[in-house]
């Protein structure tokens, strides 16, 4: 059996169990991973780093304290064309290891050709407030009196926009060709009872964690690029520079909050993002660099880390609670799971968490994608609503296409 269509029958499988599954493809990589966890194999908590027991997480917005992440814990992981069963302690087995993980193996055997396709048709989730053009732009206006009054530095706003769902609805051929069209990005699909189906392509990794290194980077600043475009070419103006440069200023502060006093920066530099370019520093602290006793005190750290960058100033301002307090106000709409984080923890010899941004909820037959834009001092709000439109057009095209 080829490993895609042994990707498609789990899929299939654990969606009439009801089970939990995250389908992903990492930045630049070629193959696809599977989690699937059995009903009561998951919860909320805080991501730890020092378990080394395969998982899921997949965080909202509004996850301020860190402590209720959804943690999915792996059941069933199926990497490079090979299906492993994980027990309760996170240890990998061929075979299955419980009788839940029995019973799905026996289903997973009998899974005919008809009932192989993968929609969202009976999701119950509650769709997003829509606001008008008027609105957004209106936000944009309000966030540039709050700068002046001197209340906030940088806001981002952001809004939902609707489209139909073309085709068949099949979730597992849109997620084909958002991996196909997006090799740098981080692609995903999950489908999580009670929560609903999210699809993402991300170009944002928020913090990767090994035995090496702890990873970041702070993404800020977009314009539209044409296909043939060279990215080393692309020229900045300075709201954008200052954008970026607020969320790296951001980082080293948390870097130092959290005891990291080593650190390694590279950039800013131009990256494409499909057919938008972005400015980028990466961030990288080595595990051996002396500031901390061992391993476990390293991940601790990173536990800090995460729950210090989270939310980070690229998707909600700075200082960074008064924004988030401006935006629970102003902006009109819940973001829900769009700004927080997802990704996958142990696996493979590495946890890598990514900002949810390029995402998109899907209900039935349509699709809500999330889309924002930092406001700072000088921005235009026709531009800021225009950023948007072009941001839906990372999904929005594949989608439409």
């Amino acid at each position: 059996m080829s490993s895609s269509m042994l990707l498609r029958r789990a899929v299939a499988a654990a969606q009439s169990r009801n089970a939990a599954v995250a389908l992903w493809r990492l930045p630049d990589a070629t193959s696809t991973d599977l989690l699937i966890s059995l009903p009561g194999g998951w919860s909320k908590g805080a991501v730890d780093f020092a378990d080394n027991r395969p998982a899921f997480a997949f965080s909202r917005y509004d996850n301020f304290d860190g402590d209720a992440a959804e943690l999915i814990r792996a059941d069933l992981l199926i990497r490079d064309g090979r299906t492993e069963f994980i027990g309760p302690d996170g240890t990998s087995h061929d075979v299955p290891v419980t009788t839940a993980q029995t019973d799905f193996a026996s289903l997973l055997d009998g899974i005919g050709d008809d009932d192989r396709r993968v929609t969202a048709d009976g999701s119950s989730a509650e769709p997003p407030v829509i606001v008008d053009r008027g609105h957004y732009e209106g936000l944009v206006e309000k966030t540039l009196a709050a700068i002046h009054r001197g209340e906030i530095e940088k806001a981002v706003g952001s809004r939902a926009v609707a489209v139909d769902l073309p085709g068949d609805g099949d979730l597992l051929d849109l997620f084909d060709k958002l991996r196909v069209k997006y090799p740098a990005a981080f692609v995903c699909l999950t489908l999580l009872p009670g929560i609903g189906c999210w699809v993402v392509a991300t170009p944002e990794r928020l913090l990767s964690v090994d035995d090496e290194s702890a990873r970041t980077m702070a993404l800020a600043g977009t314009q539209t690029l044409d296909a043939d475009a060279d990215v080393d070419a692309v020229s900045w103006r300075g709201k954008f520079i200052e954008e970026q440069a607020l969320v790296c200023r951001y980082m080293r502060t948390r870097f130092e909050t959290c005891g990291f006093h080593t650190y390694q920066e590279a950039g800013p530099r131009t990256v494409r993002a499909a057919n938008l370019a972005h400015l980028r520093s990466v961030f990288t602290v080595p595990a051996n660099a002396g500031d901390f006793a061992d391993d476990l005190a390293f991940r601790n750290a990173c536990n800090h880390l995460l729950r210090e960058m989270h939310p980070t100033s690229a998707v909600c301002g700075m200082p960074r609670q008064k924004a988030i307090d401006f935006l629970a106000a102003e902006e009109g709409y819940e973001r829900d799971y769009y700004c927080g984080y997802l990704g996958p923890l142990n696996i493979g010899g590495s946890s890598d968490l990514f900002v949810n941004l390029r995402v998109a909820q899907i209900i039935g037959r349509t699709v809500y994608l999330y889309v924002g834009a930092g406001l700072v001092d000088g921005s235009v709000p026709s531009e800021e609503w225009q950023e948007t439109v072009e941001k839906s057009k990372t999904l929005g095209s594949v989608i439409g296409g």
